[in-house]
């Protein structure tokens, strides 16, 4: 299908919800894949409004009911949401009855808090993670996630950047997920550095008003600790 602007249209939890026949097909599969492994998570993409979430967990909840009547030895996995949509970030305290832990689409939440298309080359260069809006909304997903005893991970290209890593564990936050590429020396930068060392810089950095101040803030530490580590190994 052709849409004007697919960022805003038929994509995610909107267009699974609206096949309802192959939503419930997809999840009675991984149900049955999931006998004898007991280790199945699902995740809710796209997600922007309540309904969405309770609806999903409903169709889970009744294929695992239907598949244990005809003799599967099935149970209720762990259900997860992506926010990558700003309303869901506001409108935790009311998801998290539906979820049991949240992970954070941080290039879509970026593109959508800022207005920004980072593929469009004319506003590409607005486009960052560590834009003051994004961190504000970084810390008040944490303390909700807190508050609400959800566990949290961040995903996408903020995961793979040392500088963003290095906010991230001043926030507390404590999974990201990365591709494998990247793991050796955001793992190594993770191992080299103590969390109370960053708590002031996050403070410093929570009043700056440009990307580029909180960059420069954190940017020594992850210099000093890959530039080290480069040299001994070269």
């Amino acid at each position: 299908m052709n849409e004007e602007n697919p960022y805003l249209g038929w994509r995610g939890i909107r267009f699974t919800l609206d096949n309802t026949q192959l939503l419930v097909t997809q999840i009675r599969a991984m149900l049955r894949a999931n006998v004898g492994n007991d280790n199945l998570q699902l995740l809710v993409p796209m997600v922007s409004r309540v309904d969405e979430v309770s609806t999903f967990r409903g169709h889970a909840e009744k294929a695992v009911k239907d598949l244990i009547k005809e003799g599967y030895q099935v149970s209720m996995p762990q259900i997860g949401m992506m926010i990558e949509v700003p309303s869901a970030m506001l409108l935790m305290a009311k998801l998290a009855p539906y979820v049991d832990y949240v992970s954070i689409g941080s290039n879509d939440l970026t593109q959508y808090l800022l207005a920004v298309d980072r593929n469009n080359p004319r506003v590409s260069a607005l486009f960052d993670h560590l834009h003051p809006a994004m961190v504000n909304a970084l810390i008040h997903i944490q303390e909700q996630c807190r508050i609400l005893q959800l566990p949290v991970s961040v995903c996408g290209e903020m995961a793979s950047d040392p500088v963003a890593v290095l906010v991230l564990m001043a926030m507390g936050y404590q999974s990201i997920s990365l591709s494998a590429y990247n793991i050796p020396r955001i793992k190594l930068l993770i191992r080299s550095v103590n969390r109370d060392e960053l708590l002031p810089l996050l403070k410093e950095a929570e009043s700056c008003s440009h990307e580029e101040e909180i960059r420069a803030i954190f940017k020594p530490i992850a210099d000093k600790v890959l530039k080290t580590q480069s040299l001994e190994n070269p």
